[in-house]
């Protein structure tokens, strides 16, 4: 299946406004940019992903126009809203722009996306977290692809984005975010090479769409197939393959810190012989 990745680069001063009825007219003339980005030069696609927070609009239902609009399955995150609570998402929607599958961020920024310490301190944000990792399956070219949903940091997190329990093995990560705010500095990069370094431990290629870059294909050994610079606003085609099962992923997080664990107690222990012999 061929996927596009779409990175809309759109600054914060073109969608920011004090005005709700600019705010709307924003969101259209935004909408409408990516658009043209996502059907660039018409070449067919089996799925389109975007950026985290890309669409303009709460999701309320089920219903996504922008995927009926572009005629394609779409992966796009949003804000939602269910049961009074709001949500980071990542919505999976099909071509008649109906929405499949709800993802929302569990791994929320503490005073950015929600007040820590019992709303003590201040945040911008009252966001809800997510019911935690899962494994998303799609029918993409008449075959089957299970992904494992991560929403910008989730990607950081070793043990965060595989549940623990469950039959069914991802083939690839999807992360979605927005480091708009990195600008070009080192925490772009850093981020970037944190989704490299989560594909080594797991043998999963990822697809990266960031709202401003870099977004990228990342292979299952941590090489970037291909990738958007910052501030670019593009399309990027490609295919992921090559996941594999490693010993990281087999054994997990907690397991490996148990095998260090044993060999520094052994280490310490034949010292303290030596020592006793010496």
């Amino acid at each position: 299946p061929v996927v596009r990745i779409v990175q809309p680069a759109i600054s914060q001063t073109e969608k920011a406004t004090h005005s709700r009825d600019q705010a709307i007219a924003n969101a259209q003339k935004n909408l409408a940019r990516m658009y043209d980005i996502a059907t660039k030069n018409n070449t067919p696609v089996d799925v389109i992903v975007f950026p985290e927070t890309t669409y303009p609009y709460m999701i309320v239902d089920n219903n996504l126009p922008f995927a009926k609009q572009l005629g394609v399955k779409t992966i796009i995150g949003s804000m939602s809203y269910r049961a009074g609570k709001f949500y980071n998402s990542l919505a999976v929607a099909n071509a008649d722009g109906q929405i499949e599958k709800l993802y929302s961020k569990s791994h929320l920024v503490p005073f950015g996306e929600y007040a820590p310490l019992g709303g003590l301190m201040p945040a911008p944000g009252n966001l809800t977290a997510g019911d935690g990792p899962e494994i998303i399956n799609i029918e993409l070219a008449g075959q089957d692809l299970n992904f494992a949903p991560a929403i910008c940091y989730e990607i950081v997190f070793t043990d965060s984005l595989i549940p623990n329990k469950g039959n069914v093995e991802p083939n690839v990560v999807i992360n979605i975010t927005n480091d708009t705010w990195f600008g070009k500095t080192p925490g772009t990069y850093q981020h970037l090479d944190m989704v490299r370094r989560y594909a080594i431990e797991s043998g999963l290629p990822s697809i990266r769409s960031n709202y401003s870059g870099i977004s990228a294909f990342v292979a299952s050994n941590g090489k970037i197939i291909s990738s958007l610079p910052i501030g670019v606003a593009d399309y990027l085609d490609g295919q992921v393959g090559g996941d594999h099962m490693t010993i990281y992923r087999k054994i997990g997080r907690d397991g490996w810190m148990i095998i260090v664990l044993l060999f520094a107690l052994c280490g310490a222990i034949c010292i303290r012989v030596q020592m006793r012999k010496d």
